[in-house]
């Protein structure tokens, strides 16, 4: 497998062809320019009786027509339009030689690879993966034509073999060798492309291969309406898995970054959180907390949410999830926040609103830093300390510069391989860059429910799972650090020499009411609905009431899972201990 010395080697010549692209015309430019000033001054001296400026471009039109052998007796506009064409098309031409050069290397170089990794794309998401996968492996993009200049730049820095799609995606993937390959990033625009990638990838490979395939489905409501199974033969499905990054970001947003943090125990207060930018993060952001943002005292969350274009994306997303109607409690700025008068951002950002927390999540790395800035600006007036979180978009630095110097700026990137520590070497770097960090956690819930109930309808193993299966169990798993903070406890390495932990009956009665809490929003938004009698086709459940109004036996239920949680944290090594901190 390759290092990350290895990767650093492998990219000299990268960088040595980057170098003569970007800086060796440039540079003949700066000193073809010296020397014609020079010349320039020489020549003066042969222009008699003539004013300066006349003996300056008398002097340089005789320097381009000898220079370029032109005719000194044509129009001056016209000799000189002729020189200027000659030297951009000979720059051009250097320029582009040297690029296609690079290529020409890059698929020279692809020929000795082995448990590589390829990524299929062109858009900012398949350049952000390949950058952040390059640092502990070796990444080949297959790109279109459409890969600017800049994120050439960037890969080539980075070590990344750049192979530029011709014919069809099977001489694509058989010129990358997808046969020596360890996974394949499907993340074009197109679900549908990806799909047909994976299959095609899984095709030529063969039934033993272990080549992993990862599927971008950009939509997440429709990456929550697919299923590998439906695209797949049972001996694929447990190869192939659907993605959405920017789903992953805003859970990681949440889970790194609580908007209960400081305030968990307290039965009294409402949680309070500032949302700018409802697009797809954003949009993800509320999903999140409508799943989990259930605390203690039974408030729903207060959100604001500042966006151009609030109103229009916020019916949309209602239409798509009516229960965000009875799940959050949302207010509507139609604005963008660079318009807000200071005294507005003053009232929304200080004292009088004085969110838990400032989520920032468009993907205009400027339009970020600013709202950032001036948000820090009316947070220290009013002497307050909530977090401010930024999302990081892909290809740019301003963030993470700005971030150097205000360390009171959280800032998550929209990739990142840095979520979480689960196996080993390429399989783990591919796992933390995709997965959710909760995974691990979901897998045992999952396996516990199986273990007590061999006889249920869902009793297939987590690689051959539903998504929104596996989301269930995921949802769970993410819970049960708010449960945890509401108690004034949290997760910490597991001693094996301490007896295990066990809840208080009055942790219990809270605990067992923020979990039934949680499990109604998952059904509302899934689209269940209340009756006295259970229908599956219908949707229908009898247990989507207030906690007070369950049977015994239902309450029960919610008892004994709260009960189980210290027993799944021991199969992945953590246990409960008391938060000093709350």
């Amino acid at each position: 497998m390759h290092t990350v010395s290895d990767n650093k080697k492998s990219s000299i010549l990268h960088n040595l062809l980057e170098w003569l692209a970007s800086n060796f015309v440039t540079r003949l430019w700066k000193l073809t320019g010296i020397v014609f000033v020079l010349a320039v001054w020489k020549n003066l001296d042969a222009v008699e009786n003539e004013s300066i400026f006349f003996s300056i471009g008398k002097s340089i039109y005789t320097i381009i027509c000898t220079t370029l052998s032109l005719d000194g007796d044509d129009p001056f506009l016209v000799n000189l339009s002729a020189a200027l064409i000659q030297i951009t098309i000979a720059a051009s031409i250097i320029h582009v030689y040297l690029r296609q050069m690079g290529f020409t290397v890059d698929r020279f170089m692809s020929m000795f690879l082995n448990n590589h990794i390829i990524v299929y794309g062109s858009n900012d998401i398949a350049v952000a993966a390949s950058v952040v996968l390059a640092s502990t492996t070796k990444v080949v993009l297959i790109a279109d034509s459409s890969l600017d200049d800049a994120n050439v730049s960037l890969l080539r820095k980075n070590g990344v073999i750049i192979i530029l799609s011709k014919g069809d995606d099977s001489h694509n993937l058989e010129v990358s060798h997808i046969n020596k390959a360890h996974s394949l990033l499907a993340f074009n625009d197109d679900y549908a492309h990806n799909i047909s990638l994976c299959k095609l990838a899984l095709k030529i490979t063969g039934q033993d291969s272990t080549l992993r395939c990862l599927c971008n489905v950009p939509d997440i409501n429709l990456k929550h309406n697919l299923s590998t199974v439906d695209f797949f033969s049972p001996e694929d499905v447990v190869k192939v898995s659907f993605v959405n990054q920017i789903e992953l970001t805003a859970r990681k947003m949440l889970d790194d970054y609580p908007p209960d943090s400081g305030i968990a125990t307290q039965d009294d207060v409402q949680i309070r959180l500032v949302l700018i930018g409802l697009g797809s993060i954003g949009q993800s952001v509320l999903f999140y907390l409508a799943q989990l943002g259930h605390y203690r005292g039974g408030h729903k969350p207060k959100i604001t949410v500042i966006d151009a274009n609030a109103e229009q994306q916020y019916q949309q997303l209602i239409k798509r999830h009516p229960a965000f109607l009875e799940l959050l409690d949302i207010k509507l700025i139609e604005n963008s926040i660079d318009q807000l008068p200071e005294p507005e951002i003053d009232r929304l950002f200080g004292d009088s609103n004085q969110p838990s927390c400032v989520y920032i999540c468009t993907k205009n790395e400027i339009s970020n830093v600013i709202s950032a800035k001036k948000i820090d600006i009316a947070r220290s007036k009013a002497g307050l300390s909530y977090n401010i979180v930024v999302v990081d978009p892909p290809g740019g630095s301003l963030l993470q510069e700005f971030n150097q110097h205000n360390k009171k700026i959280q800032v998550v990137p929209l990739f990142s391989n840095k979520a979480n520590n689960v196996g080993d070497d390429q399989d783990r770097d591919v796992l933390r860059l995709i997965e959710y960090a909760k995974d691990q956690m979901a897998q045992v819930i999952h396996q516990d429910y199986l273990d007590k109930n061999p006889a249920a309808s869902i009793n297939e193993a987590w690689p051959y799972l539903d998504e929104s299966i596996r989301d269930s169990n995921r949802y769970a798993a993410a819970h049960i650090d708010i449960k945890l903070r509401a108690i004034g406890r949290k997760l910490v390495p597991l001693n094996p020499d301490a007896p295990t932990f066990v809840f208080s009956e009055l942790e219990l009665n809270i605990l067992q009411r923020l979990e039934h809490a949680r499990w109604c929003a998952q059904k509302r938004l899934a689209g269940w609905k209340y009756a006295p009698i259970r229908n599956n086709k219908m949707l229908f459940h009898p247990c989507l009431v207030d906690f007070d109004d369950l049977p015994a036996d239902e309450k029960l239920k919610d008892r004994q899972s709260i009960q189980n949680i210290p027993h799944l944290l021991k199969a992945i090594n953590l246990m409960i201990a008391t938060d000093t901190n709350t």
